[in-house]
């Protein structure tokens, strides 16, 4: 957690805020941290919407037609407008958003909120906080929102990602983690830089008491405690009741596979085995070998970022 101090006060009536929003680079433990915040009373954790990386409806289903990508939504519409996550309510969670494709993105989550409330939507999706007009788009639409920065150390965000790719069911996969590093193209710590970079300079626009940053290790090995300082940041309620509903992750509706026409929207690890595990916050010092690369080290500009946010 940030050393910023966090007034304890807890609200028990309508929170003053519209959204909480998750940011962080995929592979940060955004699933399974949604789906925690979800479960506190006056909270609604959603899967991956992909809402805010498009203005609109019709441009969200032009970009992510025939994609998993639409699976996160789809199922929060099933969820929230029909009842439930069947492949039937699938099928006319598409159609309700093929009616209203000449809304914006805001507009449907708006009303999706509607459908939540009085509980306050959680929204996260890990593409949109490399984008800056994405997260401006967030702001702007959502003026009272507040901002979670999910931090991860580099080794273990860069390794479960490239360790993602070595899983798939793909003939033609990599063999090796090293491999999978090669295919991507690009230096892979470099994502987790250049996402959390856009993130501060974001921040930089965002009032103080709008944001709060988190470091994912120790929220997992200390759940009750850093449940209970982002419940009091966010002036929600910090009573023992509150704080052991968000430690079961797998009460969710979104805790697992959706069905056949739409079964992602998330992390497919956790859908797999949603209870909270507790565990050790240790991290690999920054300057240890690379797991994907043995002879090399991180760059020096990703570990004086890391450094920043608390990692040695």
């Amino acid at each position: 957690m940030n050393d910023r101090r966090l007034s304890r006060r807890a609200n028990n009536g309508e929170p003053d805020f519209d959204l909480l929003i998750i940011l962080a680079p995929p592979r940060s433990f955004t699933t399974v941290v949604s789906a925690m915040l979800g479960q506190h009373p006056q909270l609604y954790g959603l899967p991956e919407t992909h809402f805010f990386t498009c203005d609109s409806i019709d441009e969200w289903t032009t970009t992510y037609r025939g994609t998993d990508r639409m699976d996160g939504a789809l199922r929060a519409v099933a969820q929230l407008v029909f009842g439930g996550q069947t492949q039937p309510t699938v099928r006319l969670a598409r159609r309700w958003l093929q009616a209203r494709s000449f809304l914006t993105t805001a507009e449907v989550l708006r009303l999706l909120a509607r459908r939540a409330a009085p509980r306050v939507l959680v929204e996260k999706t890990p593409t949109a906080s490399r984008q800056i007009q994405a997260v401006r788009r967030m702001r702007r639409e959502f003026p009272r929102a507040r901002f979670l920065h999910l931090v991860r150390h580099p080794h273990d965000q860069v390794r479960s990602r490239l360790q993602r790719r070595l899983d798939g069911q793909r003939d033609d996969g990599p063999a090796s983690l090293a491999e999978a590093a090669d295919r991507l193209g690009e230096d892979p710590a470099q994502l987790w830089y250049a996402t959390h970079q856009a993130i501060l300079r974001f921040f930089e626009e965002v009032p103080a008491g709008q944001r709060l940053r988190v470091r994912g290790e120790e929220l997992l090995a200390e759940p009750a405690a850093g449940l209970g300082e982002i419940a009091a940041w966010l002036g929600l309620r910090g009573d023992d009741e509150a704080i052991d509903a968000m430690r079961h992750p797998e009460r969710s509706p979104f805790a697992g596979q959706g069905p056949p026409n739409a079964p992602r929207g998330g992390d497919e690890k956790f859908f797999h085995d949603p209870v909270l595990r507790e565990r050790g916050p240790g991290t690999p010092p920054l300057d240890a070998p690379l797991p994907w690369r043995p002879e090399a080290r991180l760059p020096e500009r990703v570990r004086g970022l890391a450094r920043t946010f608390g990692y040695r």
